[in-house]
C-alpha cells in the first residue's frame, strides 16, 4: 500500500464514517502508512467495508489487519475443528489408510487440528473420553487460534522487532533480522499483492 493509498483510505473512512468526526493529520497518515504499508490497498478496502457494515465506529490499525488475516486466512469454527480432528482418528491396531487417502485428510485438515493431532497422537485420542477431552481440544484450539491470528496481524517489520527484542533479552547470539518472511516464533503472512 503506498502513502497516496493511505490518503485514499482516510478519505473513504471520512465519507463511511460521517459522524464519528473522522480527523486526520499529516502524522496520522505517517503512522497509519507505516503499520499498513505491507498489505495490499484492495485488501484493506475490503476490510475497512467489512468494518463498516458491522461496525459504527470507524476502525483500528488492529481492525484493519485482523479483517485482512480473516480474508487471507479464515479461521474454522471449534465444531468443525474437532469433526476435523475425528475424521483423522483411526482405531488402534486398524490397517494403515492409503496414501493418497491420508494425503487427502491432511491436505483438508485446518493446520492447527493437525498440529494437535500430532502432539496428542492417534492412540491417546481414540482412547480418550469424549466428555472431558473435548472441551479441552476447544480450549486448545481456541487458544491456538487466536495466537496464530495474532501472529498473522504483525507486520513483518514488528515481527523482526519482536524477533530482535527477544534475542536481546536471552542474550543469545546476533540475530539475522533480514529474514522477512519467517521469524522463529511468529509466524509472517505475506498479504502484498506481489508476495
Amino acid at each position: 500500500m503506498t502513502k497516496k493509498d493511505t490518503v485514499k483510505m482516510f478519505a473513504m473512512m471520512q465519507e463511511v464514517y460521517p459522524k464519528s468526526m473522522f480527523q486526520y493529520t499529516e502524522q496520522t497518515i505517517v503512522v497509519w502508512h507505516e503499520m499498513l504499508s505491507d498489505l495490499d490497498y484492495d485488501m484493506v478496502i475490503a476490510a475497512i467495508k467489512k468494518h463498516a457494515i458491522t461496525d459504527e465506529w470507524p476502525p483500528s490499525i488492529a481492525h484493519i489487519r485482523g479483517a485482512c488475516v480473516d480474508i487471507v486466512n479464515p479461521q474454522i469454527d471449534v465444531s468443525t475443528a474437532w469433526n476435523q480432528l475425528w475424521m483423522l482418528v483411526k482405531p488402534p491396531n486398524s490397517p494403515p489408510s492409503c496414501a493418497d487417502e491420508w494425503d487427502r485428510k491432511v491436505k483438508n485438515t485446518c493446520p492447527i487440528v493437525m498440529e494437535i493431532y500430532q502432539s496428542i497422537g492417534n492412540f491417546n485420542i481414540y482412547q480418550s473420553d469424549e466428555r472431558f477431552f473435548r472441551p479441552e481440544f476447544e480450549k486448545l484450539y481456541s487458544s491456538m487460534a487466536k495466537a496464530r491470528k495474532t501472529d498473522m496481524m504483525l507486520s513483518p517489520d514488528i515481527a523482526k522487532m519482536i524477533k530482535t527484542s527477544r534475542a536481546a533479552i536471552a542474550g543469545s547470539r546476533a540475530v539475522d533480522v533480514d529474514d522477512e518472511h519467517y521469524c522463529d516464533d511468529i509466524l509472517y503472512l505475506d498479504f502484498s499483492a506481489n508476495g
